[in-house]
């Protein structure tokens, strides 16, 4: 037998058993073994870093740059991460996103990720602007928007941004 049964109850930690049921005239040694039983919840989506700090120089910033860590199964078709990008720093003048706007989606593949190598992070599509300006500390802010399809571990990560005028 095979299938999946999506759990409707509480969140939490939850007891999960299993009870012997036999056919073969009532005899509880035949037929009732298990055999690759395997749960997957939602995977989790976290920041690999709570926050980074980094020259405007750094187009591609090296120091923390946020990634994103995903734990857990992803069904097929993926999941789609929304992010938001907030702070001090100014869109378009401090730094740019690959979708021009504040607001975009990451998407990661279905797959089986254990987050513990490179398969299971991926890159947050932004660059830094060296625009020349002196400015001072600017701070830009990802935070990861609430999801049906995956837990946040970690729902925010900083990076600031200093001139080095």
């Amino acid at each position: 037998y095979t299938g999946t049964v999506p759990y409707t109850g509480a969140s939490g930690n939850q007891p999960v058993g299993f009870a012997a049921f036999s056919t073969a005239g009532a005899n509880n040694t035949i037929g009732n073994f298990l055999d690759e039983v395997q749960f997957a919840g939602k995977p989790v989506v976290e920041f690999t870093a709570s926050s980074g700090d980094g020259a405007e120089s750094e187009i591609n910033p090296t120091t923390n740059p946020p990634k994103l860590r995903i734990v857990g199964l992803v069904p097929t078709g993926g999941i789609s991460v929304p992010i938001s990008v907030s702070g001090t720093a100014i869109l378009g003048t401090d730094y740019n996103t690959t979708s021009g706007t504040s607001n975009f989606n990451i998407t990661v593949p279905a797959g089986n990720y254990d987050g513990s190598d490179a398969t299971s992070v991926f890159s947050i599509p932004f660059t830094v602007v060296n625009n020349n300006i002196p400015q001072g500390v600017r701070t830009i802010l990802f935070t990861l928007q609430p999801s049906s399809s995956f837990f946040a571990s970690s729902t925010m990560n900083r990076l600031q941004l200093h001139d080095l005028r």
